[in-house]
Parts: structure tokens; C-alpha cells; sequence
């Protein structure tokens, strides 16, 4: 594509095995849908943010002959959508990752992500537009993060991250459920992070048993509301 901000729309059916896309400058957003070929080895360049939130059963995406570290931004969920469009593949596996990632999940979502970057990563689980107080959203994707140095988990609006989040090389965690609009579960396993910080808000959160702190030397817990701590901490 041509400098500007564009958006490019392409069934995974329609995508040979080592396709080239290439989308030149300005902040562009590639969206794939359907079920694909798996793997595959895009050569991939200019594409800033990835949407899967319609791709369907397995993807594996080689990220070897990527451009650098894009696309820094990989979108879940469909935003504002009149009908909620969830993020609903089976597994999404990123191999040969590198650099920073963003996970944008908005409502509903299940299936696992996974990625061995070993570069921070964010995660971000929104309601959708249509959450309320008697259908809130329930994020039940799993992340496994194997290599990733850091992650930082927020949760917003009606919707509650169920799904367990993996990370046993972080060496730092945040998860911020300050904004969320109901009580959480939170599922996070960091095995060798030195810091953990958990803010829970009003609405409470249970830190899970399949939470593992154990590696922690610093564990910091700021709670608005009511929060049952069930996880492994430090010995």
C-alpha cells in the first residue's frame, strides 16, 4: 500500500504459505480472517497492528522473515462492533518472535496465544460495547508467554481476565485490575519475577492458585476492594 494510515482486509485461504505483504508507511493495520494455512511464513513489512479477531482454528505464524519487531500490536476482539465480534481461534502460536508486544482482547474471548518473544509484553482485556452488569464479558484466552522479560496485564470496564497467563522468564509483572467493573480471578504464573505488583479494585479479585510468585522478592498488593490470596509466594 501507499503512505497514509491503511487498512487491508485478506481471508487466510487466499495467502500462500510464504506470501508478501507489504504495506509501506504510516500506521497500518492488517487484518486476517477465516482459517488459514498453518504454518505459514509471511515476509511481512510495514504492518504496524495485526487483527486475528476472525481467524478460526489453529495459526502459526513464523515470524522469521518479519520486518524488524512489527507488528507491535496484535488485536483480539472487535471494538464498538453493533454485534460483539470475540476473539474465538483455537491457538495462535507467534514463532521466532521478537520485541515488544501488545495483546488487545476486547470482550468475550477464549483459545491460547502464545509467543516466545523475549520482549515485554502488554495485555490489555476490555468490555466490549454491549457488556452490562447482568452480561458482563468473560476473557477466558490463556496467554504462554515462555520468553517474554516482563508483563504487564490491565483489565477495564465489565469483563474479567479468567484465563491463565504464563511467564515464567519475566523477571517483572504487573496486573492492574484497578479499572475492572467486576470481581476478578486472576491466574498469573511468573515463576522468576523479582517484582509483582497487583492492584485490585473496587470489586475485589481472588488471586488463584495457579498465581506463582514464588521467585519474588518484592510483592506489592494495593486493594480498593475485597482480595483472597491463594497463590505461591516466596518461601
Amino acid at each position: 500500500t501507499a503512505a497514509g494510515d491503511d487498512t487491508v482486509t485478506v481471508p487466510m485461504r487466499d495467502l500462500t504459505v510464504a506470501a508478501e505483504i507489504a504495506m509501506g508507511d504510516g500506521a497500518d493495520t492488517l487484518v486476517l480472517t477465516g482459517n488459514g494455512l498453518n504454518p505459514t511464513q509471511f515476509a511481512l513489512s510495514g504492518v504496524e497492528t495485526l487483527d486475528l479477531t476472525d481467524v478460526a482454528g489453529t495459526a502459526l505464524f513464523s515470524m522469521t522473515k518479519f520486518t524488524g519487531d512489527a507488528p507491535g500490536t496484535i488485536v483480539l476482539g472487535e471494538a464498538d462492533a453493533a454485534t460483539p465480534n470475540p476473539f474465538a481461534a483455537t491457538t495462535v502460536t507467534f514463532s521466532g518472535d521478537s520485541g515488544a508486544k501488545n495483546f488487545d482482547i476486547v470482550g468475550d474471548a477464549s483459545g491460547t496465544i502464545v509467543t516466545d518473544t523475549s520482549g515485554a509484553v502488554d495485555i490489555d482485556v476490555v468490555a466490549d460495547s454491549k457488556a452490562t452488569a447482568a452480561a458482563d464479558d468473560d476473557s477466558a484466552a490463556v496467554f504462554t508467554l515462555s520468553k517474554a522479560s516482563s508483563v504487564d496485564l490491565n483489565v477495564s470496564g465489565l469483563i474479567e481476565q479468567s484465563g491463565a497467563i504464563t511467564a515464567n522468564k519475566a523477571t517483572s509483572a504487573v496486573a492492574d485490575l484497578s479499572g475492572a467493573k467486576i470481581a476478578q480471578t486472576l491466574k498469573l504464573a511468573t515463576a522468576s519475577a523479582e517484582t509483582v505488583t497487583v492492584n485490585v479494585g473496587s470489586k475485589g479479585a481472588s488471586i488463584n492458585a495457579a498465581s506463582n510468585f514464588s521467585k519474588a522478592t518484592t510483592v506489592n498488593i494495593d486493594t480498593a476492594g475485597s482480595t483472597t490470596l491463594a497463590e505461591v509466594l516466596p518461601a
